[in-house]
This record gives C-alpha cells, sequence and structure tokens, in this order.
C-alpha cells in the first residue's frame, strides 16, 4: 500500500494538468539561492542553550519542462543544482557525575550538493492581467554530488539519494509573446536523513528569478 500511495504522488503533477483539457508545452530556467538548515538530534542539545543551529547560503539553478492544462493548472519536471547543509557552533557539556566537568567546543559544518529532480503541481490564480499569483506543490528526488563535511566525516557517510517535499508560492508577469518572468519562493522538507551516521535532515527555503517561454 505505501508504494501505491508513493507511485501516485509521482504521478500527480503530470496526470492532473493532463487531464485537465487542452496542452502546452514550456522551457525555462531558474536561479536563485537557498538557505537551509539542519533539523534532527541536536534540537535536543539546542533546547538546553548549549549549541546554536547555524544556516548554510548556497546556489541553486534549474532548468525545467512545463505542461500546460488549463489556464490556472500546470506540471513541471526541473534538473536543479543545490548546495545544502548547515552548522553546529557552541559549546557542549555532556552529562557529569562527579565534577570537574569537561566541555567541549563545537564548531561544525555540512554542506552536500545535490542534483535535484523537483516534480510539481502549478495551481495559478489568473486575475485578468498581467501578474498572476500561484502556489507550487509537489516532491522532490535529489543525488548527491559531493559532501563537505567536519574532518572526521566520509563522503561514503552521505547517503547517494535525497528525497522530500515542496511547497511555495510564486508571482509571474506574462508578456504578449506568451514568455513569462516569475519570482519564486519555496520551502523543501526533507524525509530522511542525509547521512548514516547522524540523524540530521536539511531543510531549505529557497528563493529564485525564473524565465519561461513557449515551445511552438
Amino acid at each position: 500500500m505505501r508504494w501505491f500511495w508513493t507511485g501516485l504522488l509521482l504521478l500527480f503533477p503530470f496526470v492532473v494538468p493532463n487531464s485537465a483539457g487542452g496542452q502546452n508545452l514550456h522551457l525555462g530556467v531558474r536561479a536563485g539561492t537557498s538557505l537551509s538548515s539542519l533539523r534532527g538530534d541536536t534540537e535536543d542539545l539546542v533546547s538546553r542553550g548549549q549549541l546554536d543551529l547555524a544556516p548554510n547560503l548556497g546556489p541553486a539553478f534549474s532548468g525545467y519542462v512545463e505542461i500546460q492544462g488549463r489556464e490556472w493548472i500546470a506540471s513541471r519536471l526541473e534538473l536543479k543544482y543545490v548546495r545544502k547543509g548547515g552548522s553546529i557552533t557552541g559549546t557542549s557539556k555532556p552529562v557529569c557525575i562527579a565534577p570537574p566537568c569537561p566541555t567541549f567546543q563545537i564548531d561544525e559544518a555540512y554542506r552536500v550538493s545535490y542534483v535535484e529532480v523537483p516534480m510539481l503541481t502549478t495551481l495559478r490564480l489568473p486575475l485578468g492581467g498581467a501578474l498572476v499569483p500561484g502556489i507550487h506543490l509537489g516532491q522532490f528526488i535529489g543525488f548527491t554530488l559531493d559532501a563537505d563535511l567536519p574532518s572526521e566525516g566520509k563522503f561514503e557517510d552521505v547517503r547517494s539519494t535525497a528525497y522530500g517535499l515542496l511547497i511555495g508560492a510564486t508571482l509571474g508577469y506574462s508578456f504578449e509573446s506568451g514568455e513569462r518572468l516569475h519570482l519564486d519562493v519555496r520551502y523543501s522538507r526533507s524525509l530522511n536523513t542525509f547521512s548514516e551516521g547522524h540523524d540530521f535532515r536539511v531543510d531549505g527555503l529557497a528563493v529564485g528569478v525564473g524565465y519561461t517561454f513557449s515551445v511552438p
């Protein structure tokens, strides 16, 4: 049953617009930045005020093909490069029974580069003018390219794939020629850990500017 729902989720962005009537093929490019952070077993340490989680700022750019169904719905398949990660800084104070209790200074950075394949459904709200707002819903799967880990980390410990969910908002400006400029903001939530040795998941907020044009 789990695989049935997984397959249905993956097919949704393509089945819905295609069944909505009328199809137009578009291509596009998108460039921006991704602000990502760690989520996982470090939260207990942070709640005790010993450590801080710092976000990571990295590039994100992609190319995509988009199938327009009716005016209000479209599906998009992207090929995207993005760099994600985060940092852990502060002083760790492990449980100690008898003083003096040792403290450890921690300054660890985790950065991983991925080639991701986002699969999105875009729901638009045509207002009758050039500006068209909308929302993105979908999921992604990513393939690890390289990793920058603390000295004790190994690239082999990083999982070869990552997957998760996406949600976002978009504001487009449509030209009479059919071309479109748009500003996108997306939140991605990872559903698996990025490393075998840590219970870290990487969530991100990405902002990008895109250009879409019609294919004759």
